[in-house]
């Protein structure tokens, strides 16, 4: 398909031409809601026994939130063989999570 973009000035934008394939026969849709709010951070690790210092990583960060009395509902600290761990945490206050990133 393509588009064209026109800029207009004034923050405008005027977008014309558009053209892509044809309807398909069934369609999907991405659909959200709110459902509180949910914290994200990645750590890198070197090698050597970078998998070992995720886990340990993931055990430090699960302590400070319990420690910390975060109102959480779900935290899932990943880690992986490629070396970082991805800390991923839900509240349904944002409070809890805005003290998390500082």
């Amino acid at each position: 398909g393509t588009i064209h973009f026109d800029d207009e000035g004034g923050d405008r934008v005027r977008i014309s031409g558009a053209t892509g394939a044809a309807r398909p026969a069934k369609l999907k849709i991405v659909a959200g809601y709110q459902d509180g709010w949910m914290g994200t951070g990645m750590i890198g690790f070197a090698w050597p026994e970078a998998y070992a210092k995720c886990e340990k990583s993931a055990e430090i960060i699960a302590t400070l939130v319990k420690e910390r009395g975060w109102a959480v509902e779900d935290s899932n600290p990943v880690s992986n063989a490629t070396s970082s761990s991805r800390p991923v945490t839900r509240s349904s206050q944002s409070s809890s999570l805005d003290s998390r990133r500082r």
